[in-house]
């Protein structure tokens, strides 16, 4: 909220609020990092509370409630509220469980409202450490002044392009009819406005990729891509979003790399003893899956699907 981040927790006990906190973290924090720091501060609520058998803790992060439940995960933020939940698991009960957000949960509503409340305070509470690897010390240094992602959009993606190599700037030219089986002809609107992916789509997209899966030819685990996108969440949904309305997918997100897997027990000179498989960018991936989204919703839509 105007340009700052709040966070809040709020406690019920047979349907009564209790007990409420709020906390203002660094303005350029994810909504991804204000999910965390909320759940953190419930797990320390619950802490304290030793008189409290059972505990149920809503959060509307779905993301967020899947790393916690995964087996491995790369964010130390997230290790550090599994670490607190199996000390407080020891002793007592706790589940965790989704709730829509904007649906009208009591609970998360009020939530909000906390929350918007502490973008109000005129400090800082809390500075969540950005986590940069010295592998992306690069990226950092050329897209970073004084901490901030500063320039017009365009100029952003100029530079996004420019830090990969073997980049297609070419333009490519769409038939704005697409021919379906049978000679039926789909005219497209070519000024239909589709939405633009928002934060939570894209925070909810790159949750729920596996987190063992090996990297393309450009090298960035799905580490390093939450890393990136926990450093500036808004730059980068605004590159996703420049990338599909200029029609643009790089090259190198197109380019695969071909990994020979030796099969169980068979003669390894032989090269039907391997199995291949083509690994892509993991970036490339999370755009991939935001225009699938697009392109079913648009086919559900228009009842065009094969039932």
């Amino acid at each position: 909220m105007d340009s700052r981040v709040g966070s809040s927790v709020v406690v019920y006990y047979h349907g009564q609020e209790i007990y409420h906190n709020e906390c203002r973290i660094f303005d350029h924090a994810s909504v991804f990092q204000a999910q965390i720091q909320g759940i953190d501060m419930v797990l320390e609520f619950v802490q304290n509370t030793v008189s409290w058998g059972r505990v149920c803790i809503f959060a509307d992060s779905l993301s967020l409630l899947e790393a916690l439940a995964a087996i491995k995960n790369s964010n130390p933020h997230v290790c550090r509220l599994k670490q607190k939940s199996l000390i407080i698991l020891k002793t007592r009960q706790v589940d965790f469980q989704w709730v829509e957000a904007h649906v009208g949960v009591t609970g998360n509503e009020r939530a909000d409202v906390y929350a918007k409340q502490a973008t109000a305070h005129p400090l800082v509470d809390l500075k969540i450490k950005n986590l940069f690897p010295p592998f992306k010390k690069k990226f950092v240094t050329n897209y970073y002044t004084n901490g901030k992602i500063d320039g017009s959009l365009q100029i952003k993606a100029d530079k996004l392009l420019n830090f990969f190599p073997l980049v297609g700037l070419e333009p490519h030219i769409f038939n704005s009819k697409v021919m379906q089986e049978g000679e039926t002809e789909l005219t497209l609107d070519d000024n239909e406005v589709y939405p633009d992916f928002t934060l939570n789509e894209v925070e909810m997209c790159i949750g729920k990729m596996k987190r063992d899966k090996a990297p393309g030819e450009d090298g960035f685990t799905l580490g390093i891509i939450e890393e990136i996108f926990l450093a500036d969440a808004a730059w980068f949904v605004e590159v996703l979003n420049l990338c599909f309305k200029l029609g643009k997918f790089l090259k190198i997100w197109k380019e695969s790399r071909i990994v020979l897997i030796p099969k169980a027990n068979k003669d390894l000179s032989n090269f039907e003893s391997y199995r291949a498989i083509c690994l892509l960018a993991i970036w490339g991936k999370v755009l991939d899956k935001l225009m699938t989204q697009i392109l079913v919703a648009f086919l559900e839509t228009n009842k065009l699907l094969d039932r």
